[in-house]
């Protein structure tokens, strides 16, 4: 460390595997930066029977069709994700983790789950940190499916993977956590005062008594799946209009929702994207 203390930080930028001498390893940084500021504005919200994702397609030229810039796409028949980030990157890890669902599937006969999944991508990841031919990916993958409780996973181009119960990644992602973190308490706000209990959990002390807040494992919000697309929607919609400092309008042709459903209201879980006018039906409904 001593013959490195006069070597200046600026040349340890372009070195992927090479620690500077305050442990930082700047291309990692950078892949991750890129992903959480770039890409399209993306929201993630697990409810009690459903795991929905919403993210915001911005067309860079009106000729071209908002159906060849997909944000979310299928894993498996019961597993989703949305890639938000530098595109080619992002189209390069779903790949990468279909590779991966159908790996599983010729070896245990089944296919694997979300977290199964965001394991093996996040393994992918750290890969691609210490190994100097590559780069790391610059994209955030979010991995929602059900098995057999809803599940919502994300992993960063570090290789770090976490269970969420609600994240925002993309372009704004900083108002957007704060809108979506207002919308779930005043949602929590009101159900506890229709179930009659207005007492605040304690968020420091899990598991000490009845006033202790909800395990990692439970959702977020306990309501039904167009409740959940609602608050999702309305967060990229409030985010949006924070981010142009003026009231926008999301319609249909902008937005890419993909939902996971499972447990009492389905017999079997199942991901899909939903269609457009299901998606135009659900803006209106927020705006009502």
């Amino acid at each position: 460390f001593e013959r490195c203390s006069g070597v200046g930080e600026e040349n340890f930028e372009q070195r992927l595997t090479t620690f500077s001498p305050s442990g930082r390893l700047y291309q990692v940084e950078y892949a991750a930066h890129s992903a959480r500021a770039t890409g399209f504005s993306t929201v993630a919200i697990r409810g009690q029977h459903c795991c929905v994702v919403a993210s915001q397609i911005v067309k860079p030229s009106f000729l071209l069709e908002s159906s060849s810039a997909p944000a979310v796409f299928s894993v498996t028949p019961e597993v989703g994700c949305c890639v938000s980030g530098v595109p080619g990157d992002g189209l390069a890890l779903v790949e990468i983790v279909r590779k991966c669902a159908r790996a599983f599937r010729r070896r245990y006969g089944h296919d694997p789950s979300a977290s199964r999944l965001a394991l093996d991508l996040a393994d992918h990841a750290q890969r691609c940190t210490c190994e100097a031919p590559t780069r790391p990916l610059g994209a955030t993958v979010l991995l929602i499916g059900g098995a057999p409780t809803p599940e919502l996973w994300r992993v960063d181009p570090t290789g770090q993977f976490f269970q969420c119960k609600g994240v925002c990644v993309g372009q704004g992602y900083e108002e957007a956590t704060k809108v979506l973190q207002q919308l779930l308490d005043g949602k929590q706000t009101r159900e506890r005062s229709r179930a009659g209990n207005l007492a605040t959990p304690n968020r420091d002390n899990v598991g000490d008594g009845d006033d202790a807040t909800v395990p990692s494992d439970d959702p977020v919000v306990a309501c039904e799946a167009d409740t959940v697309i609602g608050l999702a929607l309305e967060c990229l919609g409030r985010q949006a209009s924070i981010a142009q400092q003026d009231a926008v309008v999301l319609t249909a042709e902008h937005v890419q929702v993909g939902i996971v459903t499972c447990g009492e209201s389905d017999s079997r879980t199942t991901f899909r994207v939903l269609p457009k006018k299901q998606v135009a039906a659900a803006l209106l409904s927020i705006r009502r």
